[in-house]
């Protein structure tokens, strides 16, 4: 599953680039939060307390933008997810960024409940931590562990909301019951792309970092654009599982291979056909028996079916 879930996701970007686009897009805000954010750091802790007490109005400023510019991060986010998932299905951007629209409120509500769900369960998995000390940080790690599983189980939410258009409640329980059985193929999959991802753009984020705020900012914007091969990915684990249950989206058959001769009936370069049972490719002989007015078969001669 590993390797064909990446080679086919590789093989998506390679004809597709544009899916790039709705990563670089929606990275734009958290590239201009990290910008401001570099502004406010370099501006130095004696100039900054300076400011503030000359201008008190400044820090409420500062503060009601930053908080700003995370809730439009936090909506734009939800939108370019649709309609990256909507240009994996329909290969054109233009009609992704419309269907985008329509599943937009979906995902804007599924990624809340699942948000405070997440962080309600992290504060339980927390809590044990801050009572009870280090006996505490003991108790905590199976939680941790229940806190990944639970993350791998609603992996595929944005997916069935953007591709079935299912409402958030139902996405939850298809992606639940989509991922039963399969949280280590998920884990494992996700690991080895995020490390193959992790050395392609090493060097590239290394550079970046000794050029200050501006860097930052280019770094998110990279970091985000690449986020959109997770979408891909993600679809190609869903599909692999789905064709693993028996579903409706099986692999085309593949044509021989070099030097194979092709199976009989079949002309070159054509895909293999199944196989036919005896029943299906031997006809039979209709024959009318005088003393009986039904048609009875009468199968060629040497040939019982029932072999």
């Amino acid at each position: 599953m590993i390797g064909e879930c990446i080679g086919d996701t590789f093989g998506f970007i390679k004809k597709h680039p544009l899916i790039l686009v709705f990563g670089f897009l929606a990275g734009l805000i958290s590239a201009t939060l990290t910008l401001v954010s570099g502004g406010i750091e370099m501006m130095g802790q004696e100039e900054l307390t300076a400011a503030l007490m000359t201008n008190p109005g400044m820090l409420v400023g500062i503060l009601a933008g930053l908080v700003a510019l995370i809730i439009v991060d936090f909506f734009l986010q939800a939108f370019f997810t649709g309609a990256a998932y909507r240009f994996i299905k329909t290969k054109d951007v233009g009609l992704s960024l419309k269907q985008g629209i329509s599943v937009w409120p979906k995902l804007i509500v599924v990624r809340l409940v699942i948000g405070i769900g997440m962080i309600v369960l992290m504060g339980v998995i927390m809590l044990p931590a801050m009572i009870l000390g280090p006996l505490g940080l003991l108790i905590m790690i199976p939680g941790i562990f229940i806190f990944i599983y639970v993350s791998l189980r609603l992996v595929f939410v944005d997916f069935v909301i953007a591709i079935g258009g299912i409402g958030p409640i139902d996405a939850i329980k298809k992606s639940w019951d989509h991922s039963e059985g399969q949280v280590i193929s998920i884990f494992a999959t996700s690991l080895v792309f995020g490390i193959i991802m992790l050395v392609v753009l090493l060097p590239i984020q290394l550079g970046l970092m000794f050029a200050g705020a501006i860097g930052a900012s280019i770094s998110e914007l990279v970091s985000s654009s690449t986020n959109a091969l997770s979408y891909v990915l993600l679809t190609m684990i869903y599909l692999n599982i789905k064709r693993g249950k028996g579903g409706s989206m099986p692999r085309p058959p593949k044509p021989p291979a070099q030097g194979q001769p092709p199976a009989q009936g079949q002309a070159p370069g054509q895909p293999q056909q199944p196989l036919m049972h005896k029943e299906q490719h031997v006809k039979p002989i209709k024959t009318t028996d005088p003393k009986d007015p039904n048609v009875h078969i009468q199968w060629p001669k040497g040939y019982k079916p029932d072999q």
